[in-house]
């Protein structure tokens, strides 16, 4: 423990010298294109009739994703990115189905509160959040919250008692701090990407903690015991020297883009030598998939394009300077991300990690029902 606590050290104050950047590309970590005054000032002239279920459209492009994937490959896996309102039913969705009834029949809605307490007495008094959504569930394998340490953030006892593995990436301020987050990561076996600076904690290879380094093969995410996750390859010029240095290292589980600088793609031979550890014993290598942004710098993006055109281009993401969040329900989207999940199964990931699963909340604000 001597040499972690020294390591740490040494980091922390070579951190020092690095400049902060509060866009980390992640939520909880920044908020880029906030709402607007605009956006804030809600002027519903005419109800709409019926009223998308933003939350069970986004399970439903997850799910049909992994039946893809689970299809090609039994031992696919896939973390989601925060999306914890995801995991079970919520009050927002037992009120837009009073909602939905009403506009539809407005002589025969039942009460939506009355709805959602016969619900929360039905599943147990201690549901506090709702009816779980196990299709959902059991499409899933991991996922992060950010910041459970320093935010000292509630975790659902429900999540902690699944088959889900928990991560988290987090920030610390001092050595103790750094060592004190390390210490509850491995006594609750949670998974821990740990930095001192929102800019590099994503960005460095050689500037991340190896938590609990081991020899053994990983082949599931419930064995991993350290993670290595990668959204900014622009400290390497050369894709060659990048993939060296992941080679190079001995996490259990590591994450990137499925394209050096948004426009090389890895090939399979090239993933298959992620999967081995500089020890020599197996690890999973997992690609990165936006499910609800369009950004210009993907390959599929049109050069026409921008917010409004076409439709389903809808504002700028909150994280992303240049990102835009889209209607991820409308089918063009849903074929760009199918063709682009595709590439990443025939590849030979071991998985996914789904980002943007927070972005059903933008949709909601347009029309609060709680």
């Amino acid at each position: 423990m001597s040499i972690l606590r020294n390591s740490i050290r040494i980091f922390f104050f070579a951190a020092l010298f690095c400049p902060f950047s509060a866009n980390a590309g992640l939520y909880g970590f920044t908020e880029i294109n906030p709402y607007t005054p605009e956006e804030k000032i809600l002027n519903i002239d005419v109800p709409p009739k019926e009223v998308t279920n933003f939350r069970e459209t986004l399970r439903h492009n997850i799910e049909m994703l992994s039946n893809y994937a689970y299809h090609r490959d039994k031992d696919f896996q896939i973390i989601i990115h925060e999306g914890q309102e995801l995991l079970n039913k919520s009050l927002w969705e037992y009120h837009l189905t009073g909602y939905n009834d009403a506009r539809a029949h407005p002589t025969k809605a039942e009460d939506p509160s009355f709805l959602f307490k016969f619900k929360k007495k039905k599943y147990g008094a201690n549901d506090v959040i709702g009816t779980p959504t196990p299709e959902y569930l059991g499409n899933i394998t991991g996922i992060v919250l950010n910041k459970i340490y320093s935010l000292k953030r509630n975790i659902n006892p429900g999540l902690l008692n699944s088959h889900l593995k928990t991560i988290t990436f987090d920030l610390c301020d001092s050595p103790q701090i750094c060592m004190d987050y390390i210490k509850k990561s491995v006594s609750q076996n949670i998974l821990l990407q740990i930095g001192s600076d929102a800019e590099n904690i994503f960005r460095r290879i050689d500037e991340q903690f190896l938590i609990n380094e081991n020899a053994r093969n990983i082949f599931k995410l419930s064995d991993a015991k350290n993670i290595l996750y990668l959204d900014d390859e622009s400290a390497f010029k050369d894709k060659y020297d990048f993939l060296k240095q992941l080679r190079d290292t001995n996490f259990d589980i590591i994450i990137i883009r499925p394209q050096f600088h948004n426009s090389l793609a890895y090939t399979a031979d090239e993933v298959n030598s992620l999967k081995f550890k500089k020890n020599g014993t197996r690890r999973l290598v997992f690609a990165e998939m936006n499910l609800t942004e369009a950004s210009p710098d993907k390959y599929y993006w049109k050069k026409e394009w921008e917010i409004g055109k076409p439709s389903w281009l809808r504002r700028l993401s909150f994280t992303n300077p240049d990102s835009i969040i889209t209607e991820y329900w409308n089918d063009e989207w849903r074929e760009i991300l199918s063709r682009h999940f595709k590439s990443i199964v025939d590849v030979g990931y071991d998985g996914t990690f789904f980002t943007g699963l927070e972005n059903h909340k933008y949709f909601e604000y347009q029309l609060p029902l709680e």
